[in-house]
């Protein structure tokens, strides 16, 4: 019992001289997040990678969600180095792109070059655009000059899921069990992305995670009667783009109520995602930083929870279990 008391009143002292030193990493910021029982629960809030921009505002947005329960929730997740991972085993993680580019599809290594200078002519471009629209604009061209080339090369289907099956395309750790709880507890989860929504589809498929409140919206492949690539199915969608706009109309109109948003992404262009749901009323933004240091003013500025180089989806699980196991939320969240 004294062993317990000292322990107690070092707790409260290391807590005063944090309250004091506002210039340390641990500082105010800290200090009021060690004061926050609610915060203080969520173990992850004391690990060194896990940085949150004001902690206030992130303990009334959690116990709103956890008092509205799994009934009022759906999340709203990227993929490519969100759900899916960013570095693993010392090696980058392949995007859903990335894994159709010519030196990953038997037989299409001669359009590699093709390629490259296509990459070359438009990636100064890109750089230099100013605007949203005019980013759109050069990307849409970059897609279907790259696109051209495969429809001329006669890709077929078949190649194309062969490739998409044996790809190496790794799901951040942890992501089976948060789906599956999403799935057993009937939360809605849009898988809002700007890669290749067949790859993605397949992905998933592999891991057994394809679950009937899982939708996907990303870039959907088009192949004619004999089963060959001739497009893509309208609209395309670029990391600039992912709002309202390209959604259908109907899909936040299907679950009114879930009016409590997780948003989960790599990218500030992915904050814009949740633009469409009608009547928000919370919304907790979790950015990964995966291997961009020089970002992390702006992804403080603009994530509510930003997490440096974390390949799991640890935070995440922590955020919905207190929300499902919240008193009435109906709990079936063994994350």
């Amino acid at each position: 019992a004294t062993a317990a008391r000292r322990d107690r009143q070092s707790e409260v002292e290391i807590t005063a001289r944090d309250r004091e030193n506002s210039c340390t990493k641990v500082g105010t910021e800290q200090a009021e997040m060690f004061g926050s029982s609610f915060l203080r629960s969520l173990l992850f809030t004391r690990q060194a990678h896990v940085h949150i921009r004001n902690t206030r505002h992130v303990e009334k947005v959690l116990q709103n969600m956890a008092a509205g329960g799994r009934e009022k929730l759906r999340v709203i997740s990227d993929f490519d180095q969100t759900l899916s991972g960013y570095m693993q085993n010392g090696k980058k993680v392949l995007t859903s792109i990335q894994i159709l580019l010519p030196a990953k599809i038997p037989g299409f290594q001669v359009y590699e070059e093709e390629m490259k200078q296509i990459y070359m002519h438009y990636a100064p471009k890109l750089l230099s655009a100013t605007s949203a629209d005019e980013k759109a604009r050069l990307l849409s061209e970059n897609f279907q000059k790259n696109t051209d080339v495969y429809v001329g090369a006669k890709l077929s289907r078949q190649t194309v899921f062969s490739v998409f099956r044996n790809a190496d395309l790794q799901l951040r750790t942890g992501c089976s069990p948060f789906m599956d709880v999403l799935h057993r507890n009937d939360v809605p989860i849009l898988i809002f992305s700007a890669g290749l929504g067949d790859a993605i589809q397949v992905t998933l498929e592999k891991a057994n995670l394809v679950y009937r409140n899982c939708e996907i919206v990303a870039n959907f492949m088009k192949f004619d009667g004999e089963g060959y690539l001739v497009g893509w199915y309208d609209p395309l969608i670029f990391n600039v783009n992912k709002t309202k706009a390209v959604l259908c109309e109907s899909y936040f109109k299907k679950e009114p109520e879930r009016t409590n948003v997780l948003l989960l992404g790599d990218s500030l262009n992915d904050l814009q995602m949740a633009d469409g749901v009608p009547g928000m009323e919370n919304i907790l933004k979790i950015g990964y930083l995966n291997g961009k240091d020089e970002m992390m003013p702006k992804y403080m500025k603009s994530f509510d929870v930003v997490l440096v180089n974390d390949e799991s989806m640890d935070v995440a699980k922590a955020v919905l279990k207190q929300v499902i196991d919240f008193p009435n939320g109906g709990s079936q969240s063994p994350l």
